[in-house]
């Protein structure tokens, strides 16, 4: 949903998105989206990065990663690339596969860095300038 500062104006901007942050400029919104696939005789549940323009068009899929579940996507200050976490489905468990990053066009994911015996859940960019971390590459 969106709406104005004074909470009028709502409107919806898509019907199944999840955990909505706009871009340091606010021209785009990066959430997540559940996911689900099924291949022959099994289903693959999840849950995968996208990408819209703030008025709700122009969605995006960024990643994708069948019986996976990403979440928490955070803008770096440039605007060029988003943290998230990803959680990987371990039997009938969950396992933390690391603070993961994207390009905002949906290139080059991938793992920022192990923490063996730790789960790093949530990653965030700290704003500011001096702190844009741009684009990665390939």
């Amino acid at each position: 949903m969106a709406l104005r500062l004074d909470g009028s104006g709502s409107r919806r901007l898509l019907e199944d998105g999840s955990s909505p942050v706009y871009s340091p400029d606010g021209s785009e919104i990066a959430l997540v989206r559940s996911t689900v696939e099924y291949l022959d005789s099994e289903t693959r549940w999840g849950s995968d990065l996208y990408v819209m323009n703030a008025e709700g068009t122009n969605v995006r899929r960024l990643t994708h990663t069948p019986n996976v579940y990403e979440s928490a996507p955070s803008w770096d200050p440039s605007g060029e690339r988003l943290a998230y976490e990803r959680l990987l489905v371990i039997g009938e468990g969950i396992g933390s596969s690391g603070p993961m990053q994207v390009n905002a066009d949906g290139s080059c994911a991938s793992k920022m860095f192990s923490a063996r015996r730790s789960v790093l859940l949530m990653p965030t960019w700290q704003p500011g300038p001096g702190r844009e971390a741009g684009g990665i590459e390939c």
